[in-house]
């Protein structure tokens, strides 16, 4: 929160802004009274001060989720192929891939086909 949008003199407010600032730095919550992911491993007594708190809760509130990260990406897959195919009518597959990821499947793929007997094993050439 920013007094100094808030208060009609913005002198004063920037003074209760770092005053502020001051008291979330200097209050300090002892680690046993904090959840396990947010102790601070770097001292035995102590903990984390009120800042350092909030900080953590709002990169962890702003992070974008695997979730998300995925489903950005899908449309901005779609997106590219749409455009691709209303200016040419067709399109090349060009957008983001996880490499990693296409391998496990593709080696899934493969190993399903072997246990189904569809695919033949190799083996013998190894």
């Amino acid at each position: 929160m920013s007094y100094e949008e808030k208060m009609s003199n913005p002198a004063t407010g920037r003074m209760f802004d770092e005053f502020a600032q001051l008291i979330r730095d200097s209050i300090e919550i002892p680690n046993a009274m904090l959840p396990e992911r947010f102790r601070d491993g770097r001292v035995k007594y102590g903990g984390r001060s009120l800042q350092e708190l909030e900080d953590i809760i709002f990169e962890q509130e702003n992070a974008e989720s695997e979730y998300r990260k995925l489903k950005r990406i899908k449309a901005e897959n779609a997106a590219n192929y749409r455009k691709q195919v209303e200016e040419s009518g067709e399109f090349v597959y060009n957008g983001h891939t996880d490499e990693i990821e296409q391998y496990k499947k593709e080696m899934r793929f493969v190993t399903a086909g072997i246990d189904n007997g569809i695919i033949e094993g190799f083996d013998e050439l190894s």
